[in-house]
């Protein structure tokens, strides 16, 4: 039986097509190998990364806010849990903000009450606050955040965002636009910085707040035969125009297909974007280590093992 599982977050799309039992097990994919401690924490760090990608562009679009904060050499901490509680008290400034600021567009309203920017401004404002950050914890001492918050509604909004933090400067501050910046760039960065860095064992690699919606996960079984899987996997794997009309609003982003050579099956995985320009989009590891494409081959073979069989 073959399982198409779609995987929707806000304009991003992500689809996988593979075999799967009548009870819905994974079909043997060849026998399992051992990891090393470096290889686990590479595929925790690709998970962690799609994870935070999928979060953001469920939540945030281009009326949200990104910036970036640290500290003046005299208040900078010694330690990440004092940092750890100034990031928290900043963010609780924030939501007192925006609530003064709901407030004086009430207020406002009062006085005008058909100006329909008002209103929008308002509703915006009265949306509990949904944020994702980093603390990034440097070698030589010092901590930065990169945060992504939801914002106030007005166009200047991440300026008064930007003057609350109280413990130093903040480096940047922007409006943020998943169509200008790449869907996945900025959730790369954020769950990157927060595994380069010298924060203490368990440290998370991002935070979020628990009012952000979880990415839609849809499955279909028994729909399309396994000949179709072939078919997409060899004549249309790069036929974009066949995608696309499939999934009709989204345009291909990258396309990953392979016959897997213990149980002789196809499989796809691609990822689609809503949107009507072209952003930059680095692709290059979403793939890696996944747990559908590794199963293209079974198992990847060790540099040793590829020898072996050479000179056999």
């Amino acid at each position: 039986m073959i399982r198409e599982k779609r995987i929707k977050s806000g304009k991003l799309l992500e689809v996988n097509i593979y075999p799967v039992t009548r009870d819905g097990k994974h079909i043997f994919r060849g026998p399992k190998s051992k990891v090393s401690s470096e290889q686990q924490a590479k595929y925790n760090q690709k998970q962690a990364q799609k994870r935070a990608v999928r979060l953001l562009n469920a939540n945030f679009d281009e009326s949200d806010v990104i910036i970036h904060l640290t500290y003046s050499e005299n208040k900078r901490p010694d330690e990440y849990e004092q940092a750890k509680r100034d990031i928290v008290n900043y963010l609780r400034r924030i939501k007192t903000f925006r609530e003064r600021k709901a407030e004086e567009l009430r207020s406002k309203l009062k006085a005008e009450p058909k100006n329909k920017e008002l209103r929008a401004q308002l509703r915006k404002a009265e949306e509990p606050l949904k944020y994702i950050y980093t603390i990034e914890a440097k070698k030589r001492g010092g901590y930065h955040f990169h945060l992504i918050l939801s914002g106030c509604g007005y166009e200047r909004d991440w300026r008064d965002y930007r003057s609350i933090w109280n413990k130093g400067i903040s480096r940047k501050a922007d409006r943020y636009d998943p169509d200008y910046w790449g869907p996945e760039k900025i959730g790369a960065y954020l769950v990157k910085q927060a595994d380069h860095s010298y924060a203490p064992p368990g440290a998370k690699k991002f935070v979020c707040s628990r009012n952000l919606r979880k990415p839609e996960e849809k499955i279909k079984d028994g729909k399309l035969t396994s000949r179709r899987v072939e078919l997409m996997g060899t004549v249309h794997q790069e036929d974009r125009e066949y995608w696309e009309r499939r999934y009709r609003g989204y345009r291909v982003v990258k396309i990953v297909t392979g016959q897997n050579r213990f149980n002789q099956q196809w499989y796809v995985s691609l990822v689609m974007y809503r949107n009507s320009q072209e952003s930059e989009w680095d692709m290059n590891d979403w793939f890696d280590d996944d747990e559908y494409i590794d199963s293209f081959i079974g198992r990847r073979k060790t540099n040793e093992e590829e020898l072996q069989e050479d000179t056999s």
